[in-house]
């Protein structure tokens, strides 16, 4: 799994590990991301947080 697509945080780049967490981008997208980033978009709540290398606002997923 060489370049499987969550083999880094889609909002960071950083390597992920374990099983990562996954969140919304509102686009029809949900990404894998890492724990720091998972901490600040549960911080960031309905506002979403802002990736520092751009990109989409990432969300947490809605239960259904």
């Amino acid at each position: 799994m060489k370049n499987a697509p969550h083999e880094k945080c889609f909002a960071c780049d950083k390597p992920l590990h374990g099983n990562p967490p996954l969140v919304d981008t509102r686009d029809d997208q949900t990404v894998y991301v890492g724990p720091e980033c998972f901490r600040r978009i549960r911080a960031a709540g309905e506002a979403g947080y802002q990736p520092p290398l751009g990109g989409p606002r990432l969300y947490l997923l809605k239960p259904f």
